[in-house]
């Protein structure tokens, strides 16, 4: 198999992956953890998709997960307390 061909195969099943991650993703009743686990694995197919279309621009996977993780915690602070209603107290001082 050429090059060529296998970059194709590798992507053609990347792509796959991620096609069953996202659909994974939009059934209800799917637990917090599973939830993030497939989150994450989707990042790191993409991640694999770069390694393997443009060789050398693809973040480390130690690096990836560094730079999730650190996301995750800024996207942590920004979320609203449980029980608070932000948009009411902006309208409503």
């Amino acid at each position: 198999m050429t090059s060529e061909r296998q970059q194709k195969l590798l992507i053609r099943n990347l792509d796959r992956a991620g096609d069953a991650l996202r659909s994974n993703l939009h059934m209800h009743g799917v637990n917090e953890t599973a939830r993030m686990h497939m989150e994450r694995a989707l990042n790191h197919l993409r991640e694999g998709v770069i390694a393997v279309q443009e060789e050398g621009r693809a973040r480390s996977v130690d690096q990836l997960a560094s730079q999730l993780q650190n996301l995750a915690k800024i996207l942590a602070t920004l979320k609203p307390e449980a029980g608070s209603n932000t948009a009411n107290k902006a309208i409503h001082p």
